[in-house]
């Protein structure tokens, strides 16, 4: 009984696999199809965890990228497979045990995060050089270049100076990178975690689906760890520990980040509430996103946060 439970795991296992690098090789040869596939392709890997556990998943991703390496080319496969294949046994786990969206979305995230930073590694060894060395000597290129160009067509220093500031030096782009890729984490496993949950539904599979946006705010323990951690970088700073100035940097934008999406949810919130139209209510958060007005969402997240405005963390009264 026990081989023929086996058999049938392997037989699934390699059906999955094969639909897994069909759809891999899709998005590197259909280039309008890779935004999708990067999404779609670890899905079957999933669907192994959920049916098999881990190590057939994982069987399943090693094979896909062997596979892939051959049939298109061995750095696209480390890239492919290496950045999304971590996050989709992880999306399994939190499926097949039942995980609430928020641990689910935070523990893919985290995933991401590792699999993008062991892959900028895995490069460097490749290319013989830093990779993110190289991408700020190229930044502070292309802002000399932008530099030269303007002086050459007469543009006023004031103008250059306005317009150099839209570029980032290398330096900037280094301290933040961090940030930026725990960022583009947390929106990649929520875009999948949410594909996921549509697709795995229609199989049968209990998954805890998305609050809405209106719903979402700063749990009190989350908060706390952030400031905790703006305030202990501060004091290294102060301290004038290295390198502890890209920890501030970060920690800050990342204060920064949760509390705009908090003032995001809560203005949601309170146009729900005047029952102002769906259409018109994403028209207006995208003009405060993009527009300078966007500034004054993170004082509106501090305040719903401190004040409890929205009563909706019940921790708190």
């Amino acid at each position: 009984m026990r081989d023929k439970s086996s058999t049938r795991a392997m037989v699934e296992a390699g059906l999955f696999t094969a639909i897994t690098v069909v759809l891999i090789l899709l998005s590197l040869y259909i280039p309008v199809l890779y935004m999708v596939g990067i999404f779609l392709w670890p899905l079957p890997v999933t669907f192994i965890y959920i049916r098999h556990g881990a190590k057939y998943s994982i069987m399943s991703l090693v094979v896909a990228g062997i596979i892939t390496a051959i049939s298109y080319d061995p750095v696209s496969a480390l890239n492919i497979t290496a950045t999304f294949g971590l996050m989709s046994i992880v999306l399994g786990y939190c499926i097949k045990n039942k995980k609430d969206f928020f641990f689910s979305v935070i523990l893919m995230s985290a995933a991401m995060f590792i699999s993008l930073v062991l892959v900028l590694k895995v490069f460097s060894l490749f290319m013989g050089q830093d990779i993110i060395t190289m991408l700020t000597d190229q930044m502070n290129q292309m802002r000399e270049m932008a530099a030269s160009m303007y002086s050459q067509m007469g543009v006023p220093k004031e103008t250059q100076e306005l317009a150099l500031n839209a570029f980032p030096t290398g330096e900037v782009f280094k301290k933040m990178l961090p940030i930026g890729l725990l960022i583009g984490s947390i929106m990649m496993a929520i875009i999948s975690y949410t594909i996921a949950g549509k697709v795995f539904k229609r199989f049968g599979y209990e998954v805890s689906i998305m609050k809405p946006l209106s719903n979402w705010y700063m749990p009190i323990q989350l908060a706390i760890g952030i400031i905790g951690l703006v305030l202990l970088s501060y004091l290294m700073v102060y301290l004038k520990i290295k390198n502890s100035d890209i920890l501030f940097i970060n920690a800050s934008l990342l204060m920064q980040f949760a509390f705009v999406v908090d003032g995001i949810a809560a203005v949601d919130f309170f146009m729900k509430k005047k029952d102002v139209t769906k259409g018109l209510r994403i028209f207006i958060l995208l003009f405060l996103i993009f527009s300078q007005i966007g500034r004054f969402l993170f004082f509106i997240g501090l305040i719903d946060y401190a004040l409890n405005l929205r009563k909706l963390d019940v921790n708190r009264g």
